[in-house]
């Protein structure tokens, strides 16, 4: 049952994606909803603001294995 949600999850997330990047690659989609392609330098900007959560996540799981001498949550706690 679990691996039939994430694979709904994956299909969504691929999905919601794929409707996004369409929208605006897609002249006659784009100029409906008054868009213009992002430049390289916007699409990085817009790369390392999305990517930062994770950084900021991993940095702060490491900072707790060190502060308190294990992660604070892991998985056999979580699904239990």
């Amino acid at each position: 049952m679990v691996y039939l949600a994430i694979n709904i999850y994956y299909g969504a997330f691929l999905l919601g994606t794929i409707m996004q990047v369409g929208i605006v690659f897609i002249p006659g989609v784009s100029q409906i909803f008054s868009l213009t392609a992002l430049a390289p330098k916007q699409w990085a900007v817009t790369f390392l603001a999305s990517i930062a959560p994770i950084i900021i996540m991993e940095f702060q799981k490491k900072l707790n294995e060190i502060v308190f001498g294990k992660p604070v949550y892991t998985y056999k706690e979580i699904r239990n």
